[in-house]
């Protein structure tokens, strides 16, 4: 993106006179915008915490095009929960080539861990798509990534996306790219295939949303020392004391050295082409030396050694030179590639008797602090290699795959999940099967963050508006409201399992699209398409086969579609019940083991319930809450019944009835923030229904394991984009 040695946020970009004599013979607005690249999202020259401007967040949204007029294009974001567009700041055009220009937007000012939408809208078309920013440094809540490196090959062209659509399905809030991006020699036209939606579809849709953070391989080096690579990365460009600690040797490349943190996790990236490894090891020494990151993970393309394919080895330069600084400053994992396999080292401390010294922990659990752990992971989308160094695997490789070992390796990446206390790193394929894994633990106290989600301060009492009485059928009296006893101190929340031992499914339903995201019991993601724009999901076991599955309410029409599996395709059970405007509630109302749905009438707080699927009079009619109330069911009393609950959106305030009878709420208390979106469901299997929200700020769910005021007891990272269901 800048000259070598300049830094990136000196530059002034002016249009040379050539381009200002293009500009008058372009094509007209009508004609063409002249796109080679979509839309796609980089980080650019953020700085590092604690210097000015790392109290919030920003993000690069970059296009290429062969028409240097910045006019073309209009660029718009807003939050995710907000209605308001606002046009982003001024477009910036670079010269790649004589055909060739980058357009870009900085968005500056963004909050951290918050959902955004952005618009980059065309002479032809409008491309828009959402993305989720970083965590803040002080954030303590886990995420997961991904790694991988070696990928793009026009003869692999299906290998590479087929990766990149199963990280699409994954956790991961970001990529790391561990070089050798684009073969064979790292030319404009060969990154162009990672932005090509005919070719690579997935990989267009990953980088819209997703962050690439990229590494230098030596096939990027082949072309113009790496001048494609930095036209096609906005990594940033460290300056000592005014975006970071500690610059690289103004020797070496911009942008080929830097570093970035997400959460607890500090990443230092490297350019392991470099000859001068004593310079590069300086480097990497001042930028570790900087950060107290819970997390310290080191970023290159070539492996200090251990490669079934490669004949480097800790007596050169690059482990002796490298290695001991990364041991002293603590860092926990360096990912490489290069080799087109994937292995890992056990834990390395040191070098004696020309061999490496490592922590022999044979049960795939590394304690935190015991060395460095070498992931090498090639097997991003171009061909994978067969063993050929016939020392391979060393007594200090850990486990090992290529292509032809007992369990061939194949296609896929590092997914790796950061919590406080670990390291969990999983070799997922492109069928998302888990074909190894290992982790590395602490055992040191989390400092306790603030809670989320933040629940809010009790309001001054306030007498309950009387709810309105159904005027069909007969009229029922609404009773006077009954003064609440205070609440009974609530014992500390119940632990909830892990995201893949939840007991119930959790998921979004994108309204826009019908696309469902559902995660299952075992852990795996459902992805599948039912109804129609506009349509209110509904979720539950309709056939009483103890599995729940999608249904859909037109309130357009009073339509309801159920379907028996969840599976793209028609409805197995179609009905009419309930009026325009009503909102679907899906519960076993009656204990038999089976779902039906009911309906919230917003208009006046009226609950019809019906506990059969077709169309009725609804067997109990009864009136609870605001018309402005959210609805939404579950048994919270664990007597096999589900009931109705209320969640009151602008204050955060939850109702929950035993009955179905007009009358005061059971229980009372706050949860979540306001505007989150409820749900409920058995996290524990207990045989109780507690509640949730999803903050689509975040893109996350926030789990509770009791029905009272409190904390989350889990926060998951939500797959998809919608409305949440849970089942």
């Amino acid at each position: 993106m800048t000259p070598p040695g300049v830094p990136g946020n000196m530059v002034k970009r002016v249009l040379p006179a050539t381009l200002i004599l293009l500009l008058a013979f372009a094509p007209t607005l009508a004609s063409a915008d002249g796109l080679i690249r979509e839309p796609y999202l980089q980080l650019g020259d953020a700085p590092l915490t604690g210097y000015p401007g790392s109290d919030s967040d920003q993000i690069v949204i970059m296009w290429q095009g062969s028409n240097p007029d910045p006019t073309l294009f209009e660029a718009w974001y807003k939050r995710s929960d907000s209605v308001t567009w606002v046009r982003a700041p001024e477009t910036v055009v670079d010269e790649v080539s004589s055909t060739r220009f980058n357009f870009s937007v900085t968005l500056a000012d963004l909050a951290y861990a918050t959902s955004y939408d952005y618009r980059i809208i065309t002479p032809s078309r409008t491309h828009e798509s959402s993305f989720v920013t970083r965590l803040d440094p002080s954030d303590l809540a886990p995420f997961t990534f991904a790694a991988y490196g070696d990928s793009l090959h026009s003869e692999h062209a299906e290998d590479f996306d087929a990766v990149i659509a199963q990280l699409l399905q994954s956790d991961a809030a970001f990529a790391v790219l561990l070089g050798d991006n684009a073969y064979d020699h790292g030319g404009n036209r060969d990154f162009d295939g990672r932005f090509d939606p005919d070719e690579a579809p997935a990989s267009v849709a990953w980088v819209s949303e997703h962050i690439d953070y990229a590494a230098a391989g030596n096939h990027e080096m082949d072309t113009g020392g790496g001048k494609p690579f930095r036209a096609t990365y906005a990594n940033p460009i460290p300056v000592a004391g005014v975006n970071a600690a500690a610059e690289p040797s103004p020797d070496f490349y911009p942008e080929h050295n830097f570093s970035f943190d997400y959460g607890m996790a500090h990443f230092t990236v490297i350019d392991s082409n470099e000859k001068d490894t004593i310079e590069l090891a300086a480097w990497a020494a001042a930028d570790l030396e900087a950060t107290d990151a819970r997390w310290k993970i080191v970023v290159a393309h070539h492996p200090i050694g251990g490669a079934p394919d490669k004949d480097a080895t800790p007596a050169d330069d690059y482990y002796q030179d490298l290695m001991p600084t990364l041991i002293d400053h603590g860092v926990d994992l360096l990912l490489v590639g290069h080799s087109h396999t994937f292995s890992w080292t056990y834990p390395l401390n040191g070098y004696s008797d020309d061999a490496p010294t490592f922590d022999h922990d044979v049960d795939g659990e590394f304690s935190k602090g015991a060395g460095v752990i070498q992931l090498i992971s090639g097997v991003g989308g171009h061909d994978i290699r067969d063993v050929s160094e016939p020392a391979w695997p060393q007594s200090w490789v850990a486990a090992g795959y290529a292509g032809d070992t007992d369990i061939p390796a194949e296609y896929g990446f590092a997914l790796i999940d950061v919590s406080w206390n670990q390291l969990a790193i999983e070799y997922r394929t492109t069928d998302g099967t888990a074909l190894d894994r290992f982790t590395i633990v602490g055992v040191d106290p989390e400092p306790q963050p603030d809670p989320q989600p933040e629940p809010q301060p009790e309001p001054e009492p306030q007498p309950e508006p009387e709810p309105q009485p159904e005027p069909e059928p007969e009229p029922q009296p609404e009773p006077e409201p009954e003064p609440q006893p205070e609440p009974e101190p609530q014992p500390e929340p119940e632990p909830v399992p892990r995201p893949d031992e939840l007991a119930t499914d959790l998921g979004l339903v994108n309204l826009t699209t019908g696309e469902w995201s559902i995660r299952n019991l075992d852990g795996s993601i459902n992805q599948f398409y039912f109804g129609n724009p506009g349509d209110q999901p509904v979720y539950g076991d309709w056939n009483c086969d103890g599995q729940s599955t999608a249904g859909m309410y037109r309130p357009s029409t009073g339509f309801v579609y159920l379907k028996n599996e969840n599976a793209t395709g028609s409805a197995d059970i179609e009905y009419f019940f309930g009026l325009a405007g009503d909102i679907p509630l899906a519960g076993d109302w009656d204990g038999d083991g089976c779902d039906t749905l009911s309906i919230y009438r917003p208009t006046n707080g009226n609950v019809f319930i019906s506990n059969v699927s077709r169309t009725s009079m609804g067997d109990t009619v009864y009136s609870f809450g605001d018309p402005s109330d959210r609805p939404f069911a579950g048994d919270w009393d664990g007597d096999g019944i589900d009931t109705v609950g209320l969640f009151r959106e602008e204050t955060g305030l939850i109702y929950l009835s035993n009955h179905h009878a007009t009358g005061p709420a059971d229980l009372e208390f706050f949860f979540g923030l306001p505007y989150d979106s409820i749900i409920a469901g058995d996290w524990n299997d207990d045989g109780v229904d507690t509640v949730g929200v999803y903050r689509a700020s975040v893109d996350r769910f926030f789990l509770s394991s009791q029905n009272a005021l409190g904390t989350a007891s889990l926060g998951l990272r939500a797959i998809g984009r919608g409305t949440p269901v849970a089942g």
